[in-house]
C-alpha cells in the first residue's frame, strides 16, 4: 500500500470510478466533486492536497487535506474528506504515511470533522469540540 500525492488530472479523473458517498458530505454529485478537485488542485489553491491510496497501482481510496499552516498562525492540516474501502490495518498504515508526509511539510497536528468520532478515536484522534477531532503528531 502506498500513498501518492495527486499532481495530474488523470489521477483525479480516476476517482470517478470509486464508490464513495460524497453526496452525504457535500451538496454536489460525484462528477461535480471531481471537477471541483481538478480546478482547485490544478489551478486555484495549492493548499488543498489529495493523496491517493494505491495498491498495485489501483486506487483503493483517497484523502483530501487542507494545509492550514500560517493561516494566520497555525500548524495544522485539516482532513476535509476521506474515502477508503480498506480495513482498519490498511487505513492505519495509510494514516501513518500521511502523518509522515505532513511532518515533512512542518505540520504538527491533523484536525478532522466527522459524524462518527468513535471511528477516529480508534486511530488516536481526540475530541476538541462537538464534531472536530485532533491528532497531535
Amino acid at each position: 500500500m502506498e500513498l501518492k500525492l495527486v499532481k495530474e488530472v488523470k489521477d483525479i479523473v480516476a476517482l470517478l470510478d470509486l464508490e464513495d458517498n460524497i453526496e452525504d458530505y457535500f451538496p454536489c454529485d460525484k462528477g461535480e466533486w471531481n471537477q471541483w478537485l481538478m480546478q482547485i488542485i490544478m489551478v486555484e489553491n495549492t493548499r488543498i492536497k489529495v493523496w491517493l491510496a494505491l495498491e498495485k497501482e489501483v486506487i483503493q481510496g483517497y484523502i483530501v487535506v487542507v494545509d492550514n499552516r500560517n493561516l494566520p498562525i497555525s500548524d495544522d492540516f485539516f482532513i476535509m474528506y476521506v474515502y477508503s474501502g480498506l480495513n482498519f490495518y490498511k487505513n492505519k498504515k495509510l494514516l501513518d504515511q500521511l502523518i509522515e508526509e505532513i511532518k515533512k511539510e512542518g505540520g504538527k497536528k491533523i484536525i478532522a470533522n466527522t459524524k462518527n468520532p468513535e471511528l477516529l478515536k480508534k486511530y488516536g484522534f481526540k475530541n476538541i469540540g462537538v464534531q472536530p477531532m485532533i491528532l497531535e503528531i
